[in-house]
């Protein structure tokens, strides 16, 4: 963790880079199978770290595979209650259920937000489309707008699928 934050000051991205902590922690392969507590008491651990290294570091969190919005009711006001609120709330959405979901799940997020008093706090489907859209400007179409329309941003996943020359080019 020090050394990427001391290669982001060096580089001169300090106070514009996002660091992402985690990632997908809750998806099954990755489980850390712990309670509240102990992933609290790692996210602030690794916020306090790398905040040693790049004092204007942002972070973006928690990186949930699943939308565990129960998980965020409790995290976001004990992030603010202990100085490491994520600059960005990001969430995923890799599947057709979870576009279904998008709204309500981003309209949710929000409101979590709010009520812990982060008013248009950024939300952001950190990996978003289902594999198969990926390097398809027509799959994609409906998750861009839905993003928009929610007032949230979002990334493309960072794995691509092949035979797909839009993937695999450029």
């Amino acid at each position: 963790l020090r050394e990427m934050a001391e290669k982001c000051v060096e580089a001169g991205l300090s106070g514009r880079c996002v660091y992402n902590i985690f990632n997908e922690t809750d998806d099954g392969s990755n489980t850390w199978n712990v309670a509240n507590d102990v992933w609290f008491a790692a996210w602030k651990d690794f916020v306090e770290t790398i905040r040693a290294v790049d004092p204007l570091a942002r972070f973006s969190g928690p990186g949930f595979a699943n939308h565990n919005m129960n998980f965020l009711r409790a995290w976001i006001p004990w992030c603010i209650e202990n100085d490491c609120a994520p600059y960005q709330v990001t969430l995923h959405c890799l599947t057709d259920g979870r576009y279904n979901s998008m709204d309500s799940d981003i309209a949710t997020v929000r409101s979590i937000c709010d009520q812990a008093g982060l008013q248009d706090y950024e939300i952001c489907a950190n990996e978003y489309a289902h594999h198969q859209n990926l390097g398809n400007p027509a799959g994609l179409i409906k998750y861009v707008a839905t993003l928009e329309d929610n007032r949230a941003s979002g990334c493309l996943a960072y794995w691509h699928v092949g035979p797909d020359l839009d993937d695999q080019a450029g």
